[in-house]
């Protein structure tokens, strides 16, 4: 008999194409693409120069149809595995741009002042002067951290840094990550980035009080106003994240009378677009920068807004919930906050899903509670990779 050839993944290759590998010598399972043989339909050249060496996107190499076709091929793996109907998926929510639509990014650095993103299954920085995803305000504030950084980054020893800049938003937010504990000369590349790159506020992973300004509130052009707090989260495409915040309003029936508890409401993007339709609307955050973040937000103008400063599962345990709950967990999903939301039984419960692996952990156990997913849409909040968002509507068994 002869050898079984083994499994190999590689990187750049879109399944039925017929290619030509190496395998990586360092890195058993893995193998680089040498050449394509037999291309796939949606094939096309990337339209970023550092795809390939960057790995900072993973699909760069299909067209943005071929991608949205394996991202709900994806989804659709994954309901199988739980026993969904994948007929309850809808099409596909999303906004342009494909490219140029980034306000968040983290990017890394090295002690030879090299400032762009690791290579392909490296810790190696690849030194990227310009990435096509970046809006304009992010390729803004990344050029002027390029221009900076080179002089301070060895000395303060730094990993990576995150950079938040909004639409309308006034200065970018800037978190450095440092390689071990933040040192004192952070503070020092700090002020250079607010006074000769015009950040407006400056903080050092390990909970030290920043420099400037701690958040900022910016508006998305023909949607609403946005906020973070530096360390915070945003949606990285705001308008995508625009269209599927008006499909959650929808979903959740949002309007004057409705009471809604929102779960892991991090600054307020989706509660205050829930009050605004009219909702009074409970929001529920751990993070105080995020709460702080919130209540720089215009008011809604209709409807009401209130907040609780504690974690989901916390809130859960001792407080009653509205019949409908809206809940935006992290990647890995619902997690402590499982148990005690099933607990308190709301009616309709809207499940946003960061992760497909998150998903697949949360979806068997609500479903096993009694919950029926009725409604589910795919996101495309993320072109150009293979992350996908979902938003999931489910209804109690035996509620009316």
């Amino acid at each position: 008999m002869g050898r079984t050839a083994p499994t190999l993944r590689a990187r750049d290759v879109i399944p039925g194409e017929v290619v030509e590998v190496r395998p990586r010598a360092a890195d058993p399972g893995w193998a680089d693409l040498e050449r394509v043989l037999q291309p796939a339909p949606g094939r096309r050249r990337p339209p970023c120069p550092f795809a390939g060496r960057c790995g900072g996107c993973h699909w760069q190499q299909m067209d943005e149809s071929t991608q949205r076709h394996w991202r709900r091929h994806r989804l659709l793996e994954t309901l199988h595995r739980c026993g969904v109907d994948p007929t309850l998926v809808e099409p596909e929510l999303g906004a342009p741009p494909a490219l140029g639509y980034r306000c968040r990014v983290r990017v890394q650095v090295d002690s030879r002042g090299a400032v762009g993103f690791h290579a392909p299954g490296s810790r190696q920085v690849v030194d990227v002067d310009r990435c096509p995803l970046m809006a304009s305000e992010l390729d803004r504030a990344y050029q002027a951290l390029r221009a900076v950084l080179p002089a301070g980054a060895a000395r303060v020893d730094l990993s990576g840094v995150e950079i938040i800049a909004l639409p309308g938003g006034g200065r970018p937010l800037a978190r450095l990550n440092p390689r071990d504990r933040p040192p004192l000369q952070w503070r020092r590349l700090a002020r250079r980035l607010i006074d000769a790159a015009g950040f407006g506020g400056i903080d050092v992973q390990g909970g030290e009080p920043p420099e400037g300004a701690p958040l900022a509130v910016g508006r998305i052009e023909g949607g609403g106003p946005v906020a973070v707090a530096l360390g915070g989260f945003v949606q990285a495409h705001l308008a995508a994240a625009e269209a599927m915040a008006r499909w959650i309003v929808a979903a959740a029936g949002a309007r004057p009378g409705t009471a809604i508890t929102e779960l892991y409401a991090g600054s307020g993007f989706l509660g205050w677009r829930l009050a605004a339709a009219g909702a009074e609307v409970l929001s529920v955050e751990s993070a105080p920068r995020a709460v702080t973040a919130a209540g720089r937000l215009p008011r809604p103008g209709r409807g009401s807004w209130s907040w609780r400063a504690e974690r989901a599962e916390t809130f859960l345990a001792r407080r009653p919930v509205a019949e409908v709950v809206v809940a935006d967990p992290p990647r890995s999903g619902l997690g402590a906050a499982l148990r005690p939301l099933l607990a308190a039984a709301p009616r309709r419960l809207l499940l946003v899903s960061c992760s497909l692996s998150g998903l697949g952990r949360d979806l068997p156990a609500l479903i096993e509670a009694g919950y029926r997913p009725g409604r589910i849409v795919p996101c495309d909040l993320f072109p150009q990779t293979r992350h996908l968002e979902t938003v999931l509507v489910f209804e109690r068994s035996g509620s009316g």
